[in-house]
């Protein structure tokens, strides 16, 4: 951290590892060493649910940390356990209440689409990002990465609709499911970050904290978002052109980076970097 300090003035660091917590020792002696040597700094990480208590919050808190990454994934225990995820959703509520209570923010993950997940349950994983009241919220198209259990069954099952690694973007479809069409997911896509980044509890707490500015970008890009690029995108098992395939993924990029964009003005929280890296832009 010193020499990144020193080397790059940098805003903020992240703590690139998806487990920053799961050893709670290291964590501790991390955020002790933090504070040894002065290092005034605010910093972000990723973390589980279950591997975060209010003792290690109050350490993090004390050493600069400003935001965490939650991997939610859906407000469905159903899902839940369908994932394999290990986690149960009173875990998931209360991380988030002890999070918010230490004063970091909370940037929570939602992913929809998962094989056998009905509208009803993704529409309930929409409405479980708001009433956690998370300080902003990530939403993806669940999307299976080859070698992982996803991609084994989508496999399997016969669901994958391509196997062009360029469209695993996570914010477009690439498996049929069962209950829910292609066209249909990327509505509901939509409708989370609307209903998420344009709610009065949203612009609410913003202005609370004085992002008057924050709030205009927030409007504006999420029209966007929701009435312009996503309309464009097409749809696997329509037909297109091949000489229109650059000009498609040209459409499909800006699409996604309009939607990571929504949090871009809070660069200092490193959201935007990790929206980024979470739609592999980067």
């Amino acid at each position: 951290m010193e020499y990144v300090i020193s080397k790059y003035k940098p805003m903020s660091i992240e703590f690139v590892d998806d487990e920053f917590t799961l050893n709670r020792k290291r964590a501790e002696e991390i955020c002790d060493e933090i504070k040894r040597r002065g290092i005034d700094i605010p910093w972000a990480c990723s973390s589980r649910v279950d591997t975060i208590t209010r003792g290690l919050l109050k350490k993090m808190k004390e050493s600069g940390c400003v935001t965490i990454f939650y991997g939610i994934e859906s407000g469905s225990q159903r899902i839940l356990n369908f994932i394999r995820k290990g986690i149960k959703i009173r875990q998931i509520i209360d991380a988030v209440k002890w999070t918010k209570k230490m004063g970091i923010e909370v940037l929570g993950s939602f992913v929809m689409g998962f094989p056998t997940e009905t509208i009803k349950e993704i529409k309930k994983t929409i409405a479980f990002a708001k009433k956690l009241r998370v300080d902003y919220a990530q939403f993806s198209i669940a999307t299976p990465y080859p070698g992982t259990a996803l991609y084994q069954l989508a496999k399997k099952e016969g669901l994958l609709m391509t196997e062009d690694w360029s469209q695993y973007t996570a914010a477009r479809p690439v498996m049929y499911l069962k209950e829910v069409t292609a066209k249909k997911l990327l509505s509901l896509l939509r409708k989370a970050y609307i209903n998420f980044y344009l709610s009065p509890s949203f612009i609410f707490r913003q202005l609370s904290k004085g992002r008057l500015s924050f709030i205009t970008d927030v409007i504006r890009l999420a029209i966007k978002t929701a009435f312009g690029e996503l309309d464009a995108l097409p749809i696997y098992g329509t037909d297109y052109n091949t000489k229109d395939k650059a000009k498609i993924q040209r459409q499909n990029f800006q699409t996604l980076e309009n939607m990571v964009r929504i949090t871009r003005v809070l660069d200092n929280h490193l959201i935007y970097y990790k929206l980024l890296q979470i739609l592999n832009l980067i």
